[in-house]
């Protein structure tokens, strides 16, 4: 079996991997998806940035598609809040035709993020699987006996979108209350804010200071003033653990995995993050279901949907090198 094309389609970049038949990353390249006007304008920029690899001795044989949106099992990205123009868009048919004809899948990029993290990653021993991605949004997957659970259309996962609080702040889909709306980006900037309104200015500078490095109220800057020891910084990320556990019991409760992997930036921070979230899972799950069940960060960064997509189609390949139905 030769090397496979993983591609992760976001809202501001597109990220390629080549892996070889070692499932090692030969090669990365990435490419702006900003101000697409199409399909048609992605697969140029597509043909041009991957061109080098497909003429290579180690070509590709298949790649896999990961995108940030609700893909149906017909293959058709029906909803994509970030990637408006490719809406409605058969994405492994057309990226197949763009690429001279190349085996292509496709995959919602918080699954193939997961399969990714489940085959190479922090998932390698586990069989019951559940990945939480927290960054912009919130995004999730789910792995059964080592496969993705995809539901009836094929757009199963959708974790940040529980509801826990029937009156809550907006989600960015429109409805109240999701689990988003707090642990996405903008819901830890609102919880941060609150606590930077309480403190006075001794307390609030640490903080402050990284806002100014980082341009603006995140996570990341929140994380980088914990590092450092502040204690305000600290506590809001506590705080966020506590929530992130309380979500998460209720994802032991209803699946029984046995193994969650929390991604995303926000991963980023460690165990000032998921040292509280593992106290609150463990407080506000049930015992049958919590035994045994262990809570830690993704371990493939940033490349991991793209991974995650060539190893997909890899798998998707059958012994004569066709794409299986």
């Amino acid at each position: 079996m030769s090397a496979v094309l993983g591609i992760d389609i976001g809202g501001s970049s597109c990220k390629l991997v080549l892996l070889g038949d070692d499932d090692k990353l030969r090669q990365e390249k990435n490419f702006s998806t900003q101000d697409l006007s199409g399909p048609s304008d992605f697969l140029n920029r597509l043909q041009e940035a991957v061109m080098p690899w497909l003429r290579a001795k180690e070509a590709p044989v298949a790649a896999g598609v990961a995108v940030a949106g609700l893909l149906t099992n017909g293959g058709i990205l029906e909803d994509a809040p970030n990637l408006r123009k490719l809406r409605a868009w058969r994405v492994a048919d057309e990226v197949s035709e763009g690429l001279m004809g190349l085996p292509v899948v496709a995959e919602n990029d918080v699954n193939a993020m997961a399969y990714g993290e489940f085959e190479l990653g922090a998932g390698k021993k586990a069989r019951h699987m559940i990945l939480l991605a927290l960054g912009t949004g919130v995004g999730g997957a789910i792995l059964v006996d080592g496969k993705l659970y995809r539901g009836t259309r094929g757009v199963a996962g959708e974790l940040g979108h529980m509801t826990i609080q029937v009156d809550g702040p907006d989600c960015s889909c429109g409805e109240p209350g999701h689990v988003e709306a707090y642990l996405g980006s903008k819901g830890i900037a609102v919880l941060a804010g609150s606590r930077l309104d309480a403190a006075d200015d001794e307390q609030k500078e640490a903080l402050l200071t990284a806002c100014r490095a980082e341009g603006e109220l995140s996570t990341r800057a929140i994380a980088v003033a914990a590092e450092k020891g502040d204690p305000l910084s600290a506590a809001i990320l506590a705080d966020v653990g506590r929530l992130l556990g309380l979500v998460c019991a209720s994802y032991v409760n209803i699946f029984n995995p046995d193994l969650i992997v929390i991604g995303g930036g926000a991963a980023l921070s460690g165990d000032a993050l998921l040292g509280p979230a593992r106290k609150s899972m463990k407080e506000r799950s049930m015992p049958a279901a919590r035994k045994g069940v262990r809570m830690v960060a993704a371990e493939l960064g940033l490349p991991a949907a793209a991974i995650g997509a060539a190893l997909l189609s890899r798998h998707a390949l059958s012994a004569n090198g066709e794409m299986e139905s």
